[in-house]
């Protein structure tokens, strides 16, 4: 048996190098590991050799054991959101005299026999050695180049498509006379989903999947859990990255750091999520701890990829009520948080305003079997991201002013104001987004014909070769006549109008319901689907649903709050994701390339 270890040789539990000076072990059968990763392994209930399958030392089994009820455990959360400072080697304070029968250190190689005490390590250190994967931007470039060759062969065009922007005024004319408010329109309409003919050359991830495993989480739901993480991993191609953080009153980095997800990765991570002994539900729930590792990781890594996003799924409560605004400013630009409120238990508010701040969605899952559906399409729509951080500048001439803004998206200068720009983190492939906003009218002298009174401008950075695009701008054309002014509104505007309203009474009757006022929430409600009902597209299919989902009644506050809570940040957002039976207004937003992973999900199911 060598005793000493090259820098080539790898550790075949969790695929990083064993290097000299790292406590490592070698089993009877002549294999050897990281020490933590065979410890891990054997208090995960396996007593095998992870290469050749023979029994494993029963002198170490035995020492090992039962010494993971020695380590403390939380049961209520810090003031303040920590991470797990365990040392992967802290129990050894406590089975020192067991351990110096069983290993020794021999060139750092742990070896049966009787000798000495093993080196300790930096007690701060996580429970898996944190080493990051390394993107190789040589790679990415690569892919970004053949994925605009594709693009451009498939639409028969020399040039990537880019994102398309149209104009609407809620009248064609408006008396030379008349002074006014009325409304106008942009839409935003991204490039059509590729399909699978792309998905080998999609935009690279580093995905930070945030998951709940405290007690509440035992059974079924940690069982369904660890599928569907196994889905994820299944999804994601050799450049993505992932990282899994697992919670209840303390957070666990189970994968020990960003991992590229190459077939020997993935079976390395499939080990960790179906083996890792802190994937197993137990104790008290303090959603901080996770992600405030979560973002900690993401912050710290050497390497980015082009795409950046945290999945954060709970079933329940804090131990106590906890603000994360000051938390969640923290997160990268262009990264998007992703949360998921399983049951009646979790808290809608807290992890919809985490969503809203996180530039990203909230999803009730009502049905336990429903989990994987919810993270496949949120994966969909992660997967085929075609422009960040965009920005959508209206200036108007003249006496014309903006005066408000009825779409949920942030918005520069106070209003009223000539120019504004509304900003919108990403847009995913099928997706569009139609802004609206109000518009004054001033009196004019003379007769216009199909004047323009302003103008529209996108300009967004391509996530894969991360260079800014920026589209020809289109102006809003309005005749001034002494004709009189339009009665009828623009149907499409008012399509829209009518989910701007319904978004906004929506967040209103959820904050009235958390103030136990059901009385205003349902009364808010009644007065906008009146709204709906008296508008010239009260017909349309959109307006149609939006009144089934808004009349429907529901049996309890907890009930209403969160389905409430996902339909206002859908329809806010126009971005579909799981929706629970009792509402179908929403389903409209459902990409191809969400629906594709979703089926996918669905008929892969075990």
């Amino acid at each position: 048996m060598s005793s000493q270890i090259q820098t080539s040789d790898v550790c075949s539990i969790c695929l990083n190098s064993m290097v000299q000076g790292e406590p490592l072990y070698t089993t009877s059968c002549s294999h050897t590991f990281h020490f933590s990763c065979i410890t891990n392994t054997i208090k995960s209930k396996i007593g095998e050799c992870p290469l050749c399958r023979k029994a494993i030392d029963q002198s170490l089994i035995q020492v090992l054991q039962p010494v993971s009820s020695t380590i403390p455990s939380t049961t209520d959360p810090p003031s303040t959101p920590v991470q797990q400072t365990t040392s992967r080697f802290s129990f050894l304070n406590v089975i020192d005299s067991a351990v110096k029968s069983v290993v020794s250190v021999v060139g750092n190689t742990f070896q049966r026999s009787s000798v000495s005490t093993p080196t300790k390590i930096d007690k701060n250190d996580s429970l898996c050695t944190k080493s990051e994967d390394l993107v190789d931007e040589k790679i990415l470039n690569h892919l970004a180049a053949e994925r605009a060759r594709r693009q451009a062969t498939r639409k028969n065009k020399s040039t990537v498509e880019l994102i398309k922007v149209s104009t609407v005024l809620e009248f064609v004319n408006v008396h030379c006379d008349d002074e006014r408010d009325m409304f106008g329109m942009l839409t935003l309409k991204a490039p059509t989903d590729s399909g699978e003919s792309e998905d080998d050359v999609r935009t690279s991830l580093d995905l930070v999947c945030v998951v709940d495993r405290s007690g509440s989480m035992q059974g079924e739901k940690i069982a369904l859990l660890k599928q569907t993480l196994s889905y994820i991993v299944e999804q994601l191609k050799s450049t993505d990255r992932l990282s899994i953080i697992s919670f209840n009153t303390v957070a666990i980095d189970v994968l020990g750091g960003l991992k590229m997800m190459t077939t020997d990765k993935k079976v390395f991570v499939e080990n960790q999520i179906q083996t890792y002994v802190h994937l197993n539900a137990e104790g008290g729930t303090y959603i901080g701890s996770g992600l405030q590792m979560g973002i900690d990781l993401l912050n710290q890594r050497k390497t980015k990829n082009p795409l950046t996003s945290l999945l954060l799924l709970t079933d329940g409560q804090d131990n106590q009520l906890c603000d994360y605004s000051d938390l969640i400013q923290r997160i990268p630009q262009g990264c998007t948080i992703h949360t998921f409120g399983y049951g009646r238990d979790h808290w809608a508010h807290v992890l919809s305003q985490i969503a809203e701040q996180g530039h990203g969605t909230f999803t009730f899952i009502e049905q336990l079997d429903k989990i994987a559906d919810a993270f496949a399409a949120a994966l969909g729509g992660l997967f085929t991201c075609i422009g960040q951080q965009l920005e959508v500048k209206i200036e108007l001439d003249e006496d014309y002013k903006i005066t408000e803004v009825l779409s949920t998206y942030p918005h520069t200068n106070q209003l009223p104001n000539q120019t504004t720009t509304i900003t919108l983190n990403d847009l995913n492939a099928d997706e569009k987004r139609d802004l609206v906003f109000q518009i004054h009218v001033p009196k004019v002298e003379q007769e216009q014909e199909q004047q323009a009174i302003g103008r529209v401008s996108l300009r967004y950075l391509d996530p894969g070769n991360r260079q800014q695009l920026n589209t020809e701008s289109e102006s809003f054309n309005l005749s001034r006549s002494r004709s009189p002014s339009d009665i009828a509104s623009n149907y499409a505007l008012d399509v829209q109008r009518n989910r701007c309203y319904a978004a906004r009474a929506l967040k209103q009757a959820v904050k009235y319901a958390n103030d136990n006022e059901m009385e205003k929430a349902e009364k808010l409600l009644k007065d906008v689907i009146d709204k709906i009902k008296s508008s010239i597209s009260v017909n349309d299919q959109l307006c149609q649903q939006l009144i089934e989902d808004l009349e429907h009644t529901y049996n309890d506050r907890v009930q209403f709050t969160s389905t409430m809570t996902n339909m206002h940040m859908q329809h806010g957002q126009q971005r579909a994701t799981y929706s629970c039976g009792t509402t179908i207004s929403a389903q409209g937003y459902m990409t191809g390339g969400q629906e594709r992973y979703r089926t996918y999900f669905n008929k892969n199911k075990k």
